[in-house]
């Protein structure tokens, strides 16, 4: 179905529901208005295409406002402003380009936050978690510069908000092996240094580059894993863990946000950090 015109349901009630199911909304300078709506059942717009403005502020739904594979990237604006809906069903990514912000109004928020709440009582904490990030990561517009800078680096790049575990997990590997690298080249040099007095020569002639390559790997690789056995609690050599304990503990803390950020991707556990919240 394509609605070529200007679409008008201001203020109609749908006492079971409607669909607009696969319904094309071509680009036109109009507005189409579902301002009002009141539905008792489910609002359907699934696999629907908007490519013009579309008004759905004040809504009442009390089945699902659904926008389940809708494409809403060509939509200009659509408005939700004070939509209340039992359950809201929309592509996080097309609600950033697609829901009504910039030039002192912004929809986007109440969106993402009834994505998001919807997503979790469905289980599907793909969805709810990648609302809440977007979520955040508006928020963070509004912080002071200081603030802003803080949040960006910790809170979103290397917590991940803690819905995304695989960036802290990123962040403890690439500063363990950091960590190793700059440990290895020291050890090195004081090495070098030690040969050099006692008239040796660093290398040997009859060592290949890629055997010394190899070897290089494979002492890293070692280095590496004996730096990641200090994480858990009694890993690692006593003497070493204790005289890195400020490594460590950076390490463990970027490890323990791992862990939130895994159990806010389980629903059993999601629900038991909800509750603690």
């Amino acid at each position: 179905m394509t609605f070529t015109n200007a679409v008008t349901f201001a203020h109609a009630r749908f006492a079971r529901g409607a669909t607009f199911l696969a319904a094309v909304f071509p680009q036109r300078e109009v507005i189409d208005s579902f301002y009002g709506v009141e539905s008792d059942g489910d609002l359907n717009f699934a696999s629907a295409i908007f490519s013009r403005k579309a008004d759905f502020e004040n809504v009442v739904v009390k089945g699902t406002l659904s926008f389940q594979d809708a494409s809403l990237m060509g939509a200009e604006w659509l408005y939700f402003k004070n939509a209340s809906v039992e359950s809201f069903v929309m592509d996080v990514d097309s609600a950033l380009v697609a829901v009504k912000h910039g030039n002192g109004t912004e929809d986007r928020p109440e969106v993402l936050s009834r994505i998001e709440s919807s997503a979790k009582a469905r289980g599907d904490l793909v969805r709810a978690n990648a609302a809440l990030y977007a979520e955040d990561v508006l928020k963070s517009s509004h912080y002071s510069p200081p603030h802003r800078v803080l949040d960006f680096v910790f809170y979103r790049t290397i917590a991940g908000y803690f819905v995304r575990p695989l960036h802290p997990l990123f962040s403890v590997l690439v500063l363990a092996a950091l960590v190793t690298l700059v440990r290895m080249a020291r050890l090195r040099r004081r090495t070098a240094r030690g040969t050099a007095r006692a008239g040796r020569s660093v290398l040997r002639l009859s060592r290949t580059a890629g055997r010394h390559a190899l070897e290089s790997l494979h002492h890293f690789g070692t280095a590496f894993l004996q730096t990641l056995l200090l994480i858990p609690p009694g890993g690692g050599r006593t003497d070493e863990r204790q005289s890195r304990q400020v490594e460590v503990w950076v390490y463990r803390i970027l490890f323990a946000c791992a862990l939130i950020g895994f159990a806010n991707s389980n629903p059993t556990l999601r629900q038991m950090l909800d509750a603690v919240r």
